[in-house]
This record gives structure tokens, C-alpha cells and sequence, in this order.
């Protein structure tokens, strides 16, 4: 199956001192990612250069939009993520044109399925605390239920 990653980032319009300005950011920012000449689905004639992931099931491309908070939010689990990839380059230039507002505050983040497999790149250009809204957490999982175990048992 080859290797899978895990994948978001958050793109943040904020200013304290001019929320008109980053509130005009984030409108101009949408309308060009919206607007943005993207091709939407695979060419079957060149699979290896596409990304295989639920990309394709809403033409957002798995993208959402908070207008109060600012927002926009990208978020993908269990993906092929190489830089070759059309959507992966999509996504890239997304990010580098969020940066070109002067309001505009940004953090990716892709975990790959080696534990020590993790890239984080982050512009902040002002103070605004990116890890509140995305970061990197590991975790034990635990794949059985407590319901399995005897009660009486555990209670003695």
C-alpha cells in the first residue's frame, strides 16, 4: 500500500490592532482559494502524479471555513503526501499565499507512520497562539473495550 501520513493545517487572519484589515484578508484569501483553477479530480491517464485520498469527495477539498473565527481549516487522515503529487502541490501554494497577507498566520503540520516522522512548519507574523488550534499530540491507543472485563473480578 506504501506510506501514509496524516495531514492538516490552519491558515489564521489575525491583528489586534487591525481586525478590519485581517477581516479583508480573509475574504480576499477565499475568494482566491476559491477561485483558484485547480484540477478536481484524478487524470486517470497519470495516477502515480495524484494524491489518493478523500480529496475528491466535495469539491472544498476537504477544506472549512469559519467567517467569525477567520478561519480555514484543512484535515485529511491516512494519505499519500509527496511533494511530485498535483494536490499536494495545491496545497503548498495555498499555504504560500496565505503568507503574503500581512495578516495572515499559518501552521502545517503532516505525521507520518514512523513514530519520529512528524513536520511541523508554522508563520505566525503576529502574536496570535497557533498551537491552540492545531499541534501534534501522541497518545496511547487501546484497542479493547472495558466492557469485555468482568466487574466482580476487578471489584475484588
Amino acid at each position: 500500500m506504501g506510506y501514509s501520513s496524516d495531514v492538516a493545517y490552519v491558515v489564521k487572519f489575525f491583528h489586534n490592532d487591525q481586525p478590519e484589515k485581517a477581516f479583508a484578508d480573509y475574504i480576499a484569501f477565499q475568494d482566491w482559494v476559491k477561485n483558484k483553477h485547480v484540477i478536481t479530480k484524478p487524470d486517470p491517464s497519470t495516477p502515480k502524479n495524484v494524491m489518493r485520498t478523500h480529496t475528491y469527495v466535495n469539491e472544498d477539498r476537504l477544506i472549512k471555513w469559519s467567517d467569525s473565527a477567520l478561519l480555514m481549516l484543512f484535515e485529511v487522515e491516512d494519505v499519500k503526501w509527496y511533494d511530485s503529487f498535483i494536490d499536494v502541490a495545491w496545497h503548498q501554494e495555498v499555504l504560500k499565499k496565505a503568507n503574503e497577507y500581512s495578516t495572515g498566520n499559518y501552521k502545517f503540520v503532516r505525521i507520518g507512520e514512523e513514530y519520529e516522522d512528524i513536520e511541523v512548519d508554522e508563520e505566525a507574523k503576529t502574536y496570535f497562539e497557533m498551537w491552540e488550534i492545531l499541534d501534534v499530540r501522541r497518545s496511547a491507543y487501546l484497542g479493547v473495550s472495558y466492557d469485555c472485563f468482568d466487574k466482580e473480578k476487578d471489584d475484588e
